[in-house]
């Protein structure tokens, strides 16, 4: 359950910078999750309510924003996403390719991220 590390991790950053803007309660963290990442949101939140009792993100919303994992064809330039499954044929070795021109040099252009990107405080 790598959530928890996220969670801990987090919430060091989150002390850090609410001791340097000498905020004493957060009340909303705002989280980019790649879906590379493999996180499950249900489990991050429930690591975050348990994890923060005790400290100024305790009762904190925490909003998850989800990046789906996107790709650019390197053969033709195409961008696409694993969002619909059904987009991404099977190149000529059996593997993922692009769904246009069925190249398999694929660069991944999202779905790594893994941020805090605000926070809220008083």
């Amino acid at each position: 359950m790598h959530e928890l590390t996220i969670v801990r991790n987090l919430l060091r950053i989150v002390e850090e910078k609410a001791r340097v803007y000498g905020v004493k309660q957060i009340t909303g963290i705002r989280l980019v999750v790649g879906e590379l990442n493999l996180v499950v949101p249900e489990t991050l939140h429930f690591c975050f309510e348990v994890a923060s009792r005790g400290t100024v993100a305790q009762g904190a919303t925490l909003e998850i924003k989800e990046v789906p994992l996107e790709f650019q064809c390197n053969n033709c330039g195409h961008h696409f996403s694993l969002s619909s499954r059904k987009e991404i044929s099977s190149g000529e070795e059996g593997g993922m390719g692009c769904p246009h021109c069925h190249g398999q040099e694929l660069e991944i252009r999202a779905g790594r991220e893994l941020y805090l990107e605000s926070m809220e405080g008083e």
